[in-house]
């Protein structure tokens, strides 16, 4: 892990600007991209595969099975601030869209936008159960949070 807290912004492609969220975390950007596949990949196996949970819901299970910390802070104009798009997940490559670094954020550090639907297709597949496995508790508690969850 880092020893210095990335900041995030957490959106789905198919969800609006406004409800996305904003987290700090010593998380790789690599390693938060696979937990946050794994948690849509759990709710797609418990819920509902054709839909998906909202982005609350998602920083609710980030903040309390991850020791990530939600930033209810931050400005709105960061929601649709974009200057350059990097792909950064290293294992599989579907889209150039599921990081995007937002260089000038003014809140002192880069801030780093993961797209849960890209982040979700980067790791279906083969090593899914495998990543599942890794990220996920193992917890009738996380399971009863994930069915209770709102769908985005």
């Amino acid at each position: 892990m880092n020893k210095n807290k990335n900041i995030y912004k957490i959106t789905h492609f198919y969800g609006s600007d406004e409800s996305s969220i904003f987290i700090k975390s010593e998380k790789e950007i690599a390693e938060l991209i696979e937990v946050l596949a794994c948690i849509d990949l759990k709710f797609e196996e418990i819920v509902d595969d054709s839909a998906c949970m909202s982005e609350d819901a998602v920083g609710l299970i980030l903040e309390g099975f991850y020791e990530i910390e939600l930033i209810k802070d931050l400005p709105k104009r960061y929601l649709e601030v974009i200057t350059k798009e990097t792909f950064l997940h290293s294992t599989r490559t579907v889209s150039n869209r599921i990081v995007t670094i937002i260089e000038e954020s003014g809140y002192g550090a880069p801030i780093i936008q993961i797209d849960r639907f890209w982040a979700r297709e980067s790791c279906c597949g083969e090593t899914s159960v495998k990543l599942m496995k890794k990220h996920l508790p193992v917890s009738n508690e996380f399971n009863e949070i994930i069915k209770r969850s709102k769908i985005g």
